[in-house]
């Protein structure tokens, strides 16, 4: 485990993507020792809280 004052590295890289959703996974470690892993889904909505299509002048930081 880790413990206070250590410090610990999260890479996260993107797992799934396309023009509605992206999937995020994450991997928490702490001297070369991986301590958890885990991924969350993002849908993107609208002000309705209905699913729409990503906005265009987003599109290239998801690289979709």
């Amino acid at each position: 485990p880790a413990r206070y004052d250590d410090e610990v590295v999260i890479q996260t890289s993107i797992r799934e993507k396309n023009s509605r959703m992206v999937t995020f996974a994450y991997e928490v470690s702490c001297k070369g020792r991986i301590l958890a892993t885990g991924w969350t889904k993002h849908i993107f909505l609208n002000r309705e809280l209905r699913p729409v299509r990503l906005p265009p002048q987003y599109v290239a930081y998801f690289g979709i």
